[in-house]
């Protein structure tokens, strides 16, 4: 929770599945910043799937209002490493002038610290006014049809955690939220697992409705199979949902 530049300094770091709380005053000249980062090289910030949000008027803030809208960020300098935002869900304002409208202001970033660095990345964002800002957004920055860095990194924790050492903490951080080969929610004979890039069913001899959500929710992929097969994913974590005439299963799984 902060207001300008809240996030910021030279550290490489993933932001998994967080609230990323605006506290803004009604002053006039107040708005927040998420991120000021000061890499001159290597990874930066990673925030995967996580939310922006408000603090809660007269509760956690003075204002009757929630936050005015604000930015992903400003970098440092113009080479200032990577920022990346990806699958972020972005709530809305109820602050008079901008009622409804994105927490996050359609251009998205400011160049007002030090300079514009092509290593401010966007993927996948929600917003929840319903708008598209992503036509609007400064021309330096990078916004991304595939989940993909500039240099090939695929856009997962692991890309920005291993270091030299190949650290992987957040399998032992999120073990009962996802597992890094499936977990079964709900009981069914039909098989749903996946290995590397891939997701296999088996135990299938009827007609099966197979239904692909990102972990936030979103259906990305929806057909139907008579049998058993593997389709191929992106990296990251997915709820797939089978459906035949026997009962119904959700298995979230992790590919990479």
């Amino acid at each position: 929770m902060g207001a300008v530049d809240y996030l910021f300094g030279g550290m490489t770091a993933v932001f998994y599945k967080t609230d990323l709380v605006m506290n803004t005053s009604d002053a006039s000249n107040d708005a927040s910043y998420l991120t000021a980062a000061q890499q001159g090289g290597g990874r930066g910030y990673l925030m995967y799937e996580c939310t922006v949000t408000s603090t809660e008027p007269g509760t956690e803030t003075a204002s009757q209002y929630r936050a005015k809208p604000g930015y992903f960020g400003r970098p440092w300098q113009a080479t200032t490493s990577e920022v990346v935002f990806y699958n972020t869900t972005i709530e809305t304002s109820d602050y008079p002038g901008y009622e409804g409208k994105s927490l996050i202001q359609p251009l998205g970033w400011q160049n007002t610290l030090g300079g514009e660095s092509a290593g401010m990345y966007e993927y996948g964002t929600i917003e929840a006014s319903g708008e598209d800002n992503s036509r609007d957004r400064a021309s330096w920055a990078t916004l991304l049809s595939e989940p993909q860095l500039a240099d090939g990194s695929q856009i997962v924790p692991f890309t920005f955690t291993k270091g030299s050492d190949d650290w992987d903490p957040l399998p032992m951080l999120i073990e009962n939220d996802v597992v890094s080969g499936n977990q079964e929610l709900t009981s069914n004979r039909i098989k749903v697992y996946s290995y590397n890039d891939r997701v296999y069913l088996s135990n299938i001899n009827s007609k099966t409705l197979v239904q692909v959500y990102s972990i936030n929710g979103r259906l990305t992929k929806i057909f139907h199979v008579f049998g058993e097969g593997d389709f191929s994913l992106p990296a990251g974590f997915w709820i797939i949902s089978v459906d035949d005439r026997q009962g119904s299963k959700t298995v979230k799984v992790f590919t990479h």
